[in-house]
């Protein structure tokens, strides 16, 4: 197996989950809260003992024109944290492991070299809607450019804050994405919301906590792929 397959993956994850829909104008219904997502990899045998050390689900808060994602990998040994906010167009990626808080912080350059990583997707608004949780959901048909493969994903309009999907490649999404597909390097991911609450959220939230030592993208990137490496991954 190739060992870089999982770890990019889990950097492509949060690259989409950072922020999951678009500007918008309309008035939400929840516009800030908090979603929950299960994570599933269809195309990994069940019987793989890489599975224990990919993340199982993904929280995101929400609130204005910022969102934060946490998610665990390596059963618990490292967490991980995305504090993304559209109007200062800045993204801080964080990484706790062993006691130790690492902050990488994008802007400008470092952005824009990271959304060109991105896939790029091309996505076709449909007809059909599907009810998740309790929220009526629209859908759309995807097709990743440079493999042509095609999936669909289901939102809902009646969930989000500002710019929420800022710096991803569902920027069209006028919605809280619901289920969807994500694939890169051939390994397949489907994120599937499992809870949404509309909850008051503290600007505190979207805040670095104190003791924390700044590295570059490199550095971040490096310190995580050797970690996956020394985990089997």
């Amino acid at each position: 197996m190739n060992l870089q397959k999982p770890y990019f993956t889990l950097i492509f994850i949060v690259s989409i989950a950072i922020a999951l829909n678009s500007c918008q104008e309309k008035k939400k219904a929840v516009n800030q809260g908090m979603v929950e997502y299960a994570i599933a990899f269809p195309d990994i045998n069940p019987s793989s003992p890489i599975r224990i050390f990919l993340p199982k689900k993904l929280v995101m808060n929400f609130k204005e024109d910022k969102t934060r994602i946490d998610l665990s990998i390596g059963m618990g040994a490292v967490q991980l944290k995305y504090l993304a906010d559209s109007d200062k167009e800045e993204v801080k990626e964080v990484m706790q492991l062993w006691g130790n808080t690492y902050v990488c912080i994008l802007r400008d350059d470092d952005l824009e070299m990271e959304a060109n990583l991105l896939p790029n997707y091309l996505v076709t608004q449909t007809d059909q809607k599907k009810k998740i949780l309790q929220w009526e959901c629209k859908s759309a048909s995807v097709q990743d450019v440079e493999s042509n493969k095609e999936f669909d994903i289901y939102y809902s309009e009646e969930i989000g804050s500002n710019n929420i999907n800022w710096h991803s490649p569902y920027e069209s999404i006028d919605g809280l994405l619901m289920e969807y597909t994500f694939e890169h390097m051939d390994l397949k991911m489907r994120l599937t919301a499992k809870e949404v609450k509309q909850i008051p959220i503290d600007n505190e939230v979207f805040e670095l906590e104190k003791g924390y030592k700044v590295i570059s993208k490199d550095e971040f990137d490096n310190k995580l792929k050797e970690l996956m490496q020394t985990v089997g991954m």
